[in-house]
């Protein structure tokens, strides 16, 4: 099986930038968004909020798109023709696509390259929730486990050392360029595995903040059960 990102690795930029800048041609409102989304990304880089929080904040823009399917139907339709000519030489059938991005965007896109496996953030298309955290870092190596346990990866694209992880289990991993050149990754590179070293981190701590809050949650909800049915004895 080969293991490919998305972003900068089969599509040349960010898909959700650019599927924000594809819909606010057709919904001027979505700028209304543009301060908040700013700000918690602000707030990210002093540390008070979680990647995956600024892309719920992020992915908010939507609510001024009455059709999302639709538009992001309308955006692929668009944007197709852009992935990287080389995936085509080197598809096989079991391709996964491993990504950060949301699942509703990454999904149709690999429909149409004839990609049959995705993982992806699992983002609630109507209300921007994340389920869990964000598939990044070593989240992708986690859900890769959960949906292959006994899954080998042969080769292993990605455009950031953001992805040493999975790198790291892969038989053979590659680096893409800014131009989309592939390259031997390099496991050498003190600065990219310090990157990765420091984004486990802050993922393992984010999953047990996560975890610990829906405990808290789930406690609560039972309490409640719990004097209602008193009461009503």
């Amino acid at each position: 099986m080969n293991v490919y990102d998305f972003d900068r690795t089969l599509f040349p930029g960010d898909s959700s930038m650019h599927f924000w800048a594809f819909c606010k041609k057709r919904y001027p409102l979505i700028w209304l968004h543009f301060p908040a989304g700013i700000t918690k990304m602000g707030l990210y880089k002093l540390k008070l909020f979680t990647w995956g929080e600024v892309m719920e904040k992020f992915f908010s823009f939507m609510k001024y798109v009455p059709d999302k399917e639709r538009m992001i139907e309308e955006f692929w339709d668009a944007k197709v023709s852009t992935i990287y000519p080389w995936y085509k030489e080197r598809q096989k059938d079991d391709d996964l696509i491993i990504s950060a991005t949301p699942y509703f965007i990454i999904n149709p896109i690999a429909r149409r390259l004839g990609i049959k496996h995705v993982i992806a953030t699992d983002m609630e298309i109507n209300t921007y929730k994340i389920n869990g955290i964000d598939c990044a870092s070593i989240e992708k190596v986690n859900r890769f486990r959960k949906e292959y346990p006994d899954g080998e990866i042969d080769e292993f694209y990605s455009d950031s050392y953001s992805d040493m992880p999975l790198a790291e289990i892969a038989k053979k991993a590659y680096m893409i360029s800014k131009r989309g050149e592939i390259s031997d990754w390099d496991f050498e590179n003190k600065k990219g595995q310090k990157k990765s070293d420091k984004l486990i981190k802050a993922y393992r701590k984010a999953a047990y903040k996560k975890a610990k809050r829906e405990l808290i949650r789930k406690q609560r909800i039972q309490k409640r059960e719990e004097k209602r049915a008193n009461k009503a004895k």
